[in-house]
């Protein structure tokens, strides 16, 4: 990833997840592609990537999501009230997968 666009993502990410605004992107992985509407909580460095985790509404859980993966990135105009994380999820572990399944 170019870093003047992985700049772009992590400043709009880290102010979606300062105001608590839902964010809209749309997502490529290995299972095919899907447009996400995800409430951010933090952005992560693990496994040499950057991820942001944060609950996705179509899916109703936590989830990772791998920077790389992510386009047409646009902050909403939409607010959310932060639920919280289940510990286990909160370990940011390997049961997490960045698929749509």
């Amino acid at each position: 990833m170019k870093i003047d666009r992985l700049i772009g993502i992590l400043t709009l990410l880290n102010a979606a997840t300062r105001d608590r605004r839902i964010v809209a992107f749309h997502y490529y992985c290995s299972k095919g592609e899907e447009d996400k509407r995800v409430e951010p909580y933090r952005l992560v460095f693990k496994w040499s990537h950057w991820y942001l985790f944060g609950f996705c509404s179509q899916r109703q859980d936590f989830r990772l999501y791998k920077l790389r993966r992510l386009w047409q990135l646009e902050l909403t105009q939409e607010d959310f009230f932060p639920r919280p994380a289940p510990e286990e999820k909160k370990q940011l572990g390997s049961h997490f997968a960045d698929a749509t399944t």
